[in-house]
């Protein structure tokens, strides 16, 4: 913070990972409006190894269960996945001091920061939590071990310990075509299939990727899966 000058307490403060894609239309919303209150939650499309999987919701306990899982197995439905994501400067310095990790972790209401809220509220509208985005009319993309298969053996090598499990730590988890066997079945590393197939259509108006992702040569592996 202490690099940038010329800024407003109103100016929009945004913390994004590189695999968190923001659409340009739900930069253009928090640009323009007028109104809309902290902290912000995006609404993103999950996808995994690519574009081309949707992350599922989570078997309820009777379906983690096996056999009896067969019997109350249900169509997988999509994973929203929802970040605190936004804030405006003011709020991140008064409220969170500046730490950004703080919003991320969504800590505003904690009783440590009690006296910091309320100098901020007293001169602001009172906080309220909302989520911009949500399935069908996404926020952004959100785009996990989104690598080749080279990358994603990297990422496994490069885990950090406290990592659990660290799939990197067996040996035939990095195996090349092991790895491309899950990304083009939608395969997890402990034997799964968490995912949905969803296929790019003609008619896509970057719900399937963002269009920079789309008209590139340079991500075309992200676009389908291997044959």
């Amino acid at each position: 913070m202490k690099m940038i000058e010329n800024t407003r307490e109103d100016d929009i403060f945004l913390l994004l990972d590189a695999d968190e894609l923001p659409t340009k239309e739900a930069l253009i919303f928090l640009k323009l409006f007028d109104g809309w209150r902290e902290p912000v939650k995006f609404g993103f499309r999950w996808t995994v190894f690519g574009f081309f999987w949707l992350k599922a919701e989570d078997p309820g306990q009777l379906e983690s269960i096996p056999l009896i899982g067969k019997l109350f197995s249900r169509k997988k439905q999509e994973r929203l996945l929802t970040l605190y994501t936004v804030c405006t400067l003011g709020m991140l310095s008064t409220v969170y001091g500046d730490n950004a990790m703080l919003l991320r972790r969504n800590v505003w209401n904690n009783t440590l920061l009690h006296d910091r809220l309320n100098n901020y509220t007293a001169n602001h509208p009172k906080i309220q939590e909302w989520t911009l985005g949500n399935i069908g009319h996404y926020a952004g993309h959100h785009c996990s071990w989104c690598y080749s298969p080279e990358g994603i053996r990297l990422k496994l090598e490069a885990a950090q310990r406290h990592d659990k499990p660290r799939w990197g730590d067996y040996p035939d988890k990095l195996n090349l075509k092991y790895i491309q066997e899950l990304i083009r079945t939608g395969g997890w590393f402990d034997g799964s299939k968490p995912f949905i197939s969803v296929p790019r259509t003609k008619n896509d108006t970057g719900l399937f990727a963002p269009d920079y992702i789309l008209n590139s040569n340079l991500f075309q592996y992200l676009v389908k899966p291997p044959s």
